[in-house]
């Protein structure tokens, strides 16, 4: 994993990171949420789709992720 690696290029890191937040902005949007979301995760988790609409309700992801405190992320990881 490039981001957990001590030794990872800075920069690389904010290029993936940003790269990921399009990807969670998409993912994160209304229109997602309501369709494409639903089938993608109930299938992929083998969960029923009544319970991921539920869950997706209640969630939420953080866009901007190049601007996430280290404090976070190591909190995570342990």
């Amino acid at each position: 994993m490039i981001a957990a690696s001590p030794s990872a290029d800075s920069e690389q890191v904010s290029s993936f990171l940003k790269s990921l937040g399009e990807y969670t902005t998409e993912f994160d949007s209304k229109a997602k949420r309501d369709s494409e979301n639903v089938s993608y995760v109930a299938k992929t988790f083998g969960q029923q789709e009544k319970d991921v609409k539920e869950w997706l309700d209640t969630v939420a992801w953080y866009h901007d992720l190049p601007a996430v405190e280290r404090k976070v992320v190591t909190e995570t990881l342990e």
